[in-house]
């Protein structure tokens, strides 16, 4: 794992789609930035096994509610990216 100042916003993208990609068993560069992470049939409890692995990985406390708030990785990774910062 890098160090936390060493990501930036294209590897925080790079690494939320890495992740969704992984749980949906596609390829990374079929997942589009800008779609809606319910687009995917990301549900709740895939949504809950995100947060916990960004918890873990970037070592932050996040609300339950992050994908709702955050809804594609365009969005939640200039979130992270702000956290990181």
């Amino acid at each position: 794992m890098e160090k936390l100042n060493d990501w930036d916003l294209e590897k925080i993208q790079d690494y939320l789609s890495q992740k969704i990609a992984e749980s949906l068993e596609i390829d990374a560069d079929d997942i589009d930035i800008v779609k809606s992470f319910s687009d995917y049939a990301i549900d709740s409890a895939s949504g809950a096994e995100l947060s916990g692995n960004i918890e873990e990985d970037f070592n932050l406390k996040l609300s339950p509610t992050l994908l709702f708030e955050y809804p594609t990785v365009e969005k939640l990774s200039n979130y992270l990216f702000k956290q990181l910062s």
